[in-house]
């Protein structure tokens, strides 16, 4: 909305960009919602990358139990289960993806291309096709090209997105 309205002038912060100082704890409460939010984009972002690399650790080292045992603790009726590998590649990850991002300038459009190539396949295709294979639509009716006609809207759509993020980061 900052861009439509403003053009290439809108402040890299819109909330306090403009000067918008007072009242300190409205700005507050807002850098607060941003934080959450971008720890819980970040978790679904980087979920697909987390499994992917846990499941070939699994697939390269079968016999090591530091990779393939669980842990599970017990808190109250709930079970909580991970192993050492998950938790120390996760945590590793955070940690180095963190500190790079801290030294780029730009960390905030490489955050936005992750988020742009992540966006298709995990919010649109999968469950496209996951909806199509649960309904049993026949493949092509005239309710699976719409489908996949949306998908394939979509999935120019991300390709502009990522695009757009390479071009600011080539310029950065």
């Amino acid at each position: 909305m900052g861009y439509a309205a403003l053009g290439e002038n809108t402040p890299r912060n819109l909330l306090a960009g403009f000067g918008f100082y007072e009242p300190f704890w409205l700005l507050d409460i807002a850098h607060a919602a941003h934080v959450i939010h971008l720890i819980g984009s970040y978790r679904v972002d980087c979920q697909t990358l987390f499994v992917l690399v846990e499941n070939w650790a699994e697939r390269r080292w079968p016999k090591s139990s530091f990779v393939t045992d669980k842990i599970n603790i017990k808190l109250a009726s709930y079970s909580l289960k991970f192993n050492l590998f998950g938790l120390t590649w996760r945590s590793l990850f955070v940690v180095l993806t963190t500190l790079v991002s801290t030294l780029l300038p730009f960390s905030a459009e490489v955050a936005g291309f992750v988020t742009a190539m992540l966006f298709w396949p995990l919010t649109v295709y999968f469950p496209i096709q996951m909806f199509i294979v649960q309904k049993k639509i026949p493949k092509h009716s005239i309710q699976w090209a719409c489908l996949q006609l949306l998908s394939l809207a979509w999935l120019i759509i991300t390709i502009t997105a990522a695009a757009s993020y390479i071009v600011v980061i080539v310029r950065s």
